[in-house]
């Protein structure tokens, strides 16, 4: 780990520079860079000993059954930090999940003490907190609605998997598209189709999606 620059944190975290002088000197001071490769691992359960701010990258927050099969909750791209930390500071609990790089990215670590001490100080810090309870909060109340009742992660996989009979390799549809056809938001195909590209089965490009693996796509339409 290293010590941050305080100007690239500002830049990807503009609401920072409304703090205090204080606060943004001790973020300066106290606040810690680390470097991630692709799958690395940054939180695997445990006490919350940081929150983390997302500089450059994405994070994937995920669970993981008995049986080892993964359910990604979402995602913490640049300019964001992750709700589940947050709580687990908050009630000094700890983290029900885990959480790893999609590909080379960088965070900013912001120790646990630091965390609740500006909750409670400054305005800015909780505006920023509140908003990330607001965000992700739709989010998992959409993946819920998903993994109950629509299990639209099947009905995507199949709808490509159709698409590409024949022989072909590119589906020409937009997100939106695929979400008529479907019948579910935007949003959410958005997340699918990231998670399937993780799994190496499709590559979403402008306005097209190309299938690298139809076989295993047409198992995960089952």
């Amino acid at each position: 780990m290293a010590l941050i620059k305080a100007g690239e944190i500002f830049d990807s975290f503009p609401f920072l520079t409304a703090m205090p002088r204080e606060a943004r000197d001790e973020l300066s001071l106290r606040a810690v860079n680390k470097s991630l490769s692709h799958k690395q691992v940054l939180v695997n359960g445990g006490d919350c000993e940081y929150l983390p701010l997302v500089l450059k990258g994405t994070l994937r927050v995920y669970k993981v059954s008995e049986t080892g099969k993964e359910l990604t909750l979402y995602r913490i791209d640049q300019g964001e930090s992750c709700i589940l930390s947050a709580t687990c500071i908050l009630n000094t609990s700890t983290f029900p999940a885990m959480v790893e790089a999609e590909g080379p990215t960088d965070v900013i670590l912001i120790p646990s003490q630091i965390f609740s001490r500006w909750v409670e100080s400054y305005p800015a810090w909780r505006r920023f907190v509140f908003g990330i309870y607001e965000k992700r909060l739709d989010m998992l109340l959409t993946l819920v609605e998903e993994v109950a009742f629509h299990r639209v992660d099947a009905r995507i996989s199949s709808y490509l998997a159709g698409e590409a009979e024949g022989g072909r390799t590119t589906v020409s549809a937009t997100h939106q598209q695929i979400a008529s056809e479907v019948g579910t938001s935007r949003e959410v195909v958005s997340r699918i189709l990231r998670d399937l590209e993780a799994e190496g089965l499709v590559v979403t490009e402008r306005g097209r999606i190309r299938i690298l693996d139809r076989t295993r796509l047409s198992a995960k339409a089952e």
